[in-house]
């Protein structure tokens, strides 16, 4: 997926969750479409980049791979500043990473400054024999807290599930991005205009003529 600078929302996504949950493979897989079993865990953030179109809305992502260990947390704080989109990973096999998701929601309420758009993904579902997690648990936490649910396997992407995930949430936040920044430049094209005017009617003083002496 080549990024250029021809877009017209850019969008920033943060993916979090427990160390060794697959996050990084997921971003792989959309991203390269490529998978590691020997994956070396993410300390602090990587950065992944894509560009897409949709409906006619061309996209600019940045997704923030973080670390899973809370040893890093507060070196990665700072990235959710500017987070239009917030990817919470569990691993369906481990039911500890699914049950940690509440403190990963903590850090969102508590670093993010502008409203985001959620979703949870049960990652490595292709491992059937180890699920820990029932599926409609999972999708009652997510409605429950208002996330968009997806689960996938990073190994295989089966029906291209990973690139449906994200590419959802990307329509999604793309669309209302598109909105607000539409607005905002019609509201600066309305100061502008407005300000032009303002100008214009401005009444000219005439020159005085000198007085004869």
């Amino acid at each position: 997926m080549e990024v250029t600078d021809d877009f017209d929302v850019s969008i920033e996504i943060m993916v979090i969750g427990q160390s060794g949950v697959g996050k990084t493979n997921l971003l792989q897989r959309y991203v390269n479409n490529k998978f590691s079993d020997s994956i070396i865990p993410t300390i602090s953030t990587d950065v992944f980049r894509v560009q897409d179109t949709f409906d006619g809305i061309k996209a600019r992502v940045k997704f923030w791979d973080t670390a899973g260990q809370e040893r890093f947390q507060a070196l990665t704080a700072s990235f959710y500043h500017n987070a239009d989109a917030v990817v919470v990973v569990y691993d369906t096999t481990n039911k500890e990473s699914f049950q940690k998701i509440p403190f990963w929601l903590s850090q969102v309420k508590i670093n993010c400054r502008k409203p985001v758009r959620l979703m949870l993904i049960g990652n490595k579902n292709d491992l059937v024999s180890g699920r820990q997690i029932a599926l409609e648990e999972a999708k009652s936490f997510a409605k429950h807290n208002d996330m968009m649910f997806f689960e996938t396997s990073a190994k295989t992407n089966e029906g291209e599930c990973v690139n449906t995930a994200f590419r959802s949430l990307i329509e999604e936040t793309s669309k209302v991005l598109y909105v607000l920044v539409s607005n905002e430049r019609k509201i600066q094209e309305r100061v502008i205009r407005e300000s032009i005017t303002k100008i214009e009617e401005r009444p000219v003083k005439k020159k005085q003529k000198d007085s004869c002496c």
